[in-house]
């Protein structure tokens, strides 16, 4: 089925550091919750599509087309059918008890790039990003998580943007690409700017290694 709207999550697993991942935790505990019956295409049984590890790393349980089992509410009607969540909904969880804990730097940066990217492959609007909590009655994506979530997580992805500006400037400056900023500079030059610094960085590299 299409995918129309993106169920934001976390793993209620209280991340002890930043270093290791949930990944074959949650495939675990999902393949024996459900007695196997979540076995997706690519062979695993995380009900979500994806999860965004405490270090940015985003690992995948099964294909966008398929089924999730991460979302048994938010029943729609659709035609003459009543579907889930888990039919129409991709569902993206954060490791992490974020009732306890905070999202780390790179689990934003990593899954407003993630969203913006399935936004972009299935045409899904702002709206229609929501938490786990707007269709059931659960604290997921944890409490430190305000309900606007995809608002929050862009706003706190700028923040970061605002905290790498230094370096950005000084490459900008440094090979005359862009000469004059804002004061401060505005969210689109620091993204604009971090995505040109990227590339910037990359040429240099490959000419140094005669790439």
């Amino acid at each position: 089925m299409k995918k129309t709207s993106i169920t934001i999550h976390h793993t209620a697993i209280y991340a002890e550091d930043d270093l290791g991942d949930q990944f074959d935790t949650v495939n675990e505990s999902h393949r024996k919750r459900w007695n196997g019956g979540t076995k997706s295409a690519m062979g695993l049984y995380g009900g979500y599509h994806y999860i965004v590890e405490r270090n940015g790393a985003v690992q995948q349980f099964r294909n966008d087309w398929e089924t999730g089992a991460h979302n048994n509410k938010g029943i729609k009607r659709i035609g003459a059918w009543l579907y889930s969540a888990n039919s129409y909904a991709l569902g993206i969880t954060f490791a992490g008890n974020m009732s306890r804990q905070n999202l780390t730097d790179h689990q934003i940066k990593s899954a407003v790039e993630l969203v913006k990217e399935l936004q972009r492959k299935h045409g899904i609007p702002d709206e229609n990003i929501t938490p786990h909590r707007a269709d059931k009655a659960t604290q997921c994506p944890g409490n430190n998580l305000p309900d606007p979530v995809w608002n929050y997580l862009q706003e706190q992805n700028d923040k970061i943007m605002l905290d790498i500006e230094p370096d950005i400037v000084k490459w900008h400056k440094g090979h005359k690409i862009i000469e004059k900023w804002s004061n401060p500079p505005t969210p689109d030059e620091l993204r604009l700017g971090w995505a040109l610094y990227k590339f910037g960085k990359a040429k240099l590299k490959a000419k140094d290694f005669n790439l």
